[in-house]
């Protein structure tokens, strides 16, 4: 027997009122996996986001590579 055949025989027993706690509680898993899924890829978004970013440099920074031997 699955899981989810399990649960199925369990909620079976349940009052209605019992029964839709039950669903309740599914849905707010659910919420809650799809909000953590989506913080995930926030941040991943964001880290891409920092990498890619342009950052100014100055023209003395350049000149001072140079100068040390650094291209």
């Amino acid at each position: 027997m699955t899981l989810a055949e399990q649960i199925y025989e369990v909620v079976k027993t349940l009052l209605t009122y019992q029964a839709n706690e039950v669903l309740d509680f599914i849905y707010f898993l659910q919420a809650k996996l799809e909000r953590e899924n989506s913080d995930v890829l926030a941040e991943e978004q964001g880290i891409l986001a920092w990498r890619n970013q342009k950052i100014p440099v100055s023209t003395d920074y350049l000149q001072q590579l140079r100068e040390t031997g650094r291209p």
